[in-house]
């Protein structure tokens, strides 16, 4: 209950720093890209179990408005996926993925050159963001030297940090972007299928490439 209290509340503090003004472009983005672990945050009643994920695949979506001036509140759905590798120096098996939805709010920079009379924009724009929602974390099908370790998920708060560039292609409305996302989702309560329950929250970097057009 406490966790939901926090995904409420984080979304809710987000909602009124969106303009009272929606009569700007409204649009629509998919991205993909590459997703490493920074950490997983893996540890039962004896302390911290050391572990290695793999490099893994991220994937989402996102509709939102931008104003004139640049601000963009927006609703993501995005996925991430990393293989197990080791946990407790052992070889492991099977997946952590995590399956998130997050309100953001980015600022987009549009940058021009010339003077004041004949000033030009360059076809390119950089932003920066923050966002915060929830985040179904799963341990699907883990196992430690073959035997079962996890099989289990969670609901759990999540936050991140935005930044990024957008490139014009064709006209200035339709976007090709360039972004790096680190995504926090707190700990949550898991089962041990051959052996002790366990908490796990994981901190994640994300490189995504994808497109923007307008709706």
């Amino acid at each position: 209950m406490k966790r939901i209290k926090f995904m409420l509340l984080a979304t809710g503090f987000m909602l009124p720093l969106a303009p009272a003004a929606m009569a700007e472009q409204s649009y629509f983005a998919l991205y993909t890209g590459l997703t490493v672990t920074d950490s997983l945050d893996l540890y039962t009643f004896l302390g911290d179990v050391p572990h290695e994920l793999d490099y893994g695949m991220a994937a989402g979506g996102a509709m939102g408005i931008k104003t004139d001036d640049g601000l963009r509140l927006e609703i993501e759905l995005s996925y991430r996926r990393n293989a197990v590798e080791t946990i407790a120096g052992l070889s492991a098996g099977g997946e952590v993925t995590a399956i998130n939805a997050m309100v953001n709010i980015i600022e987009e920079f549009d940058l021009y050159f010339g003077s004041d009379g004949a000033r030009s924009r360059v076809g390119f724009s950089p932003y920066i963001g923050i966002g915060a929602g929830g985040a179904r974390l799963a341990f699907e099908d883990v196992t430690v030297a073959g035997i079962p370790f996890g099989d289990d998920h969670a609901y759990v708060p999540a936050y991140q940090g935005i930044a990024g560039l957008t490139f014009d292609i064709g006209s200035q409305d339709v976007k090709f972007t360039v972004d790096y996302r680190y995504l926090t989702l707190i700990d949550g309560d898991f089962a041990g299928l051959s052996g002790p329950a366990f908490d796990a929250g994981y901190r994640h970097h994300t490189v995504l490439i994808g497109i923007r057009t307008p709706l």
